[in-house]
């Protein structure tokens, strides 16, 4: 009993997350991370519903988070990275400033995905966390499963700053899952699009 309280104790409290914009649109949901008053990443997957197909044009999301409610429109995907840049009809009215140091290996992250779990959660928000593996090439590696839809959300260190974005879950051979996310600590983020696409003619 005493170790389970000590456990309890030394836990950190998670960051903020309700800033973490709730995206749903024609062909999904998703996640997005803003980082600026006018920008918000988000994984490229979810605006890019057919990237092998440069005619099929990246789609915009209704969405809310941080007390602020709208459309972001696509701006452009990144070739070398699964990372799209979105933008709101109005300024975000809060968002995340980007770590300028990368994650330790065994710290604990946080992010935002979808509640799955039962029909009578479902798109309930899901705070999960993490502990870091390891960063390689630009990306982290979390030990924890996320579910789908997850894919977008800001990965968020114990002060609230933004160290990456959750990109894809990697199946292993050990039949488990580990959350991968896009870098955006210090040089890792480049802060622009190298794909634009113009959005759906409605």
């Amino acid at each position: 009993m005493l170790a389970l309280l000590m456990l309890l104790a030394a836990a950190p409290e998670p960051p903020d997350t309700s800033a973490i914009l709730r995206l749903i649109g024609r062909f999904g949901a998703g996640h997005a991370c803003p980082i600026e008053a006018e920008v918000a990443l988000t994984a490229a997957h979810v605006p890019d519903v057919s990237p092998l197909d440069r005619e099929v044009p990246l789609w915009p999301y209704r969405f809310e988070g941080g007390g602020t409610v709208g459309v972001v429109e696509p701006q452009g995907v990144m070739s070398a990275v699964d990372l799209a840049v979105m933008r709101p009809q109005q300024p975000f009215a809060r968002w995340y400033k980007r770590a300028s140091e990368p994650p330790a290996v065994g710290e604990r992250l946080w992010l935002l995905a979808y509640d799955w779990r039962s029909r009578k959660a479902i798109y309930a928000d899901r705070v999960m966390s993490g502990r870091v593996l390891r960063v390689v090439a630009g990306h982290i590696m979390l030990d924890e499963e996320v579910p789908g839809g997850a894919s977008g959300s800001c990965v968020l260190n114990e002060a609230g700053d933004v160290v990456g974005v959750v990109t894809w879950g990697q199946r292993t051979e050990d039949q488990r899952t580990a959350a991968v996310a896009a870098a955006v600590f210090g040089e890792w983020w480049g802060g622009a699009a190298t794909r634009a696409v113009p959005p759906p003619v409605e």
